[in-house]
């Protein structure tokens, strides 16, 4: 199985559906068929989920965060820290 580390400008082409997402759209398939693994890092997860928050606010956000592609765990396993 191959492994692929996606990076923010990956993930932006594929949400965005721009021309080079069709590559990004083969790879997450071959994901789910258990064919490939995707990693990201937890930074990169951060920019995208950020910048959809400043674009569109709170409610687009949660929506694109809920139809995210089927990554792993973008925090390497780690629990998010609690806010005081």
């Amino acid at each position: 199985m191959k492994t692929y580390v996606l990076d923010a400008s990956a993930l932006y082409v594929f949400l965005q559906n721009k021309p080079a997402a069709n590559k990004v759209n083969h790879l997450l398939k071959e994901a789910v068929r258990e064919r490939a693994e995707i990693l990201m890092s937890a930074v990169n997860y951060g920019e995208v989920y950020g910048a959809i928050l400043r674009e569109h606010g709170p409610d687009r956000n949660r929506r694109d965060y809920d139809r995210r592609p089927a990554l792993a765990d973008p925090l390497g396993g780690c629990d998010a820290p609690e806010l005081p």
